[in-house]
């Protein structure tokens, strides 16, 4: 199989004919091998994508593409994964009250920085499993990353 990246599509309107983004879209799922269907994961929440047409943004809709598979992932964008990062960090590490490896592992278990981290962190790696196992089996995946 065949990994895929691009941003996310633009939103637009042509009184209902095939755009080249689709024609594209098209070709590329028939180099999978063991099936038809492209696989196109958009690591957005849905509402961040519904949310960016309004600014000219799109996604990629079930109806535009028969021959694909679309799962939206709900991994917010790169700012609120930085921020997470450097607010779980910070909480674990302040240069002017040092703590003992034990006493940070003790404030990473009750921190709710912590859960919100680790819940970013499970969406990529499972994201990652997907695409894995989806090329090894022959399929092409498409990827839109979070904006």
């Amino acid at each position: 199989g065949q990994i895929i990246r691009s941003s996310q599509p633009k939103t637009i309107v042509i009184a209902n004919k095939p755009t080249f983004d689709q024609d594209l879209l098209s070709k590329f799922a028939r180099l999978s091998h063991q099936k038809s269907k492209l696989v196109i994961i958009d690591a957005r929440p849905i509402a961040n994508a519904l949310a960016n047409v309004a600014v000219g943004g799109g996604f990629e809709k079930p109806q535009e593409h028969s021959d694909a598979d679309i799962e939206f992932w709900g991994i917010d964008n790169i700012h609120f994964v930085r921020q997470s990062f450097i607010q779980l960090r910070s909480s674990l590490y302040d240069p002017l009250k040092p703590k003992s490896p034990e006493e940070a592992i003790a404030d990473l278990g009750e921190s709710a920085l912590t859960l919100d981290w680790m819940t970013v962190i499970h969406k990529i790696i499972t994201g990652a499993e997907r695409i894995v196992r989806s090329v090894m089996c022959g399929e092409t995946v498409l990827v839109h990353c979070s904006d």
